[in-house]
């Protein structure tokens, strides 16, 4: 009987070093994966940082301000606006048309950051009934 104790003690040692090793080999996996994780976030982030960001709003790139632009006489008659008023254009489409203006009394009114302006609502002439 002793010899068939250490066979089956020598069998549990080896299952119980190969669970082991299973754990541990598992474990390795896992760790180089968050590994590797966090190496490509890091990677990813300093990428994005070194290339300009568009602005939508703007179509300027992060940091520069677009010159204030006003609307040609060409541009007024074709909106039916008076060529004498100053007028400055907020936004155009795809095509070039003038889609938001404002009107320039003084030259405060010049908006220089056009992402700073705020959403417009219409004035109300009559109270709500």
């Amino acid at each position: 009987m002793g010899a068939s104790e250490d066979i089956l003690s020598l069998v549990k040692y080896y299952n119980f070093m190969f669970k082991d090793k299973k754990i541990v080999i598992g474990a390795i996996i896992i760790l180089v994966l968050v590994l590797l994780v966090i190496i490509g976030l890091t990677w990813r982030s300093k990428n994005k940082a070194s290339v300009p960001v568009e602005n939508p709003l703007t179509n300027t790139t992060a940091g520069k301000l677009p010159e204030p632009e006003f609307l040609s006489v060409a541009e007024k008659n074709k909106l039916n606006i008076s060529p004498d008023l100053k007028i400055q254009a907020l936004g155009r489409n795809a095509s070039g048309s003038v889609t938001v203006y404002k009107i320039i009394k003084t030259d405060s009114d010049v908006i220089l950051d056009p992402s700073k302006i705020g959403s417009i609502s219409p004035q109300r002439t009559s109270p709500l009934k």
